[in-house]
C-alpha cells in the first residue's frame, strides 16, 4: 500500500508540475488534483505512522 500512494503522489506531482495545468481552462482539474494530493499525502502520512509504530514494535520484541 505504502508503494503504491507514494506512486500516485508521485505522478499527482508531475501533473502539478505542468504548468497548463494552471491555465484558467484548467480549473477545475486543478483543483481536484489539488485535492486528490491532500487526500493522498494523508494517506501517506497515515500509512507511515501505522509502518513506523509497527516497525518500534518489532524492535522492542
Amino acid at each position: 500500500q505504502l508503494a503504491g500512494v507514494t506512486e500516485e503522489l508521485k505522478t499527482v506531482n508531475e501533473v502539478l508540475q505542468d504548468e497548463t495545468i494552471y491555465a484558467p481552462e484548467n480549473k477545475s482539474r486543478l483543483l481536484e488534483t489539488l485535492k486528490k494530493q491532500g487526500q493522498l499525502q494523508q494517506r501517506l502520512d497515515m500509512l507511515e505512522e501505522k509502518w513506523l509504530q509497527g516497525s518500534e514494535k518489532l524492535e522492542s520484541n
